[in-house]
């Protein structure tokens, strides 16, 4: 896997309040994280799963121009093998969360990150949906508990 480094200045988590669903907010970050790499985005996001090795779930993270984290909105939680996206939820989250650019993330219980071709498919129409609401798709994580596949790593988006 070849590796992707996110432009430092634009990429920067600082203290925020991180909103979940339901509005439900979780505590201000201690340190600011610096997430300029997939790798970090991987250990930054993680803990956001309920039950990262029995369900799948889905995320987008809303960010601003220079990909501070606005809120981390957990959009869809399915069952072993897969999960409902709703464009139109992707959407009206990143418009209420003056998303100016986004990532979404998923995770796949049996720990295989490899993309399936469902995952494919859904980061052709996110980064479709991207440009049509002039946001960014920065990237798409498919994440295990330690392993993680970024579309953007792999030229995928």
């Amino acid at each position: 896997m070849t590796e992707i480094e996110y432009p430092e200045s634009e990429v920067k988590f600082f203290k925020t309040r991180l909103t979940l669903k339901h509005n439900e907010s979780i505590p201000e970050l201690q340190e600011p994280i610096l997430v300029n790499n997939p790798q970090l985005f991987h250990k930054f996001i993680v803990p956001f799963f309920e039950e990262i090795d029995l369900y799948e779930e889905f995320f987008v993270v809303c960010v601003n121009n220079h990909l501070h984290a606005g809120a981390v909105i957990k959009l869809g939680q399915g069952g072993k093998t897969g999960t409902i996206v709703d464009l139109r939820l992707v959407a009206a989250i990143v418009a209420n969360y003056n998303g100016n650019s986004f990532f979404v993330v998923h995770n796949h219980p049996s720990g295989i990150v490899e993309p399936s071709k469902s995952d494919i498919d859904l980061a052709e129409k996110l980064k479709n949906l991207g440009e049509i609401m002039n946001t960014n798709l920065v990237d798409f994580l498919v994440v295990s508990k330690n392993d993680f596949y970024s579309f953007a790593t792999e030229n995928r988006l």
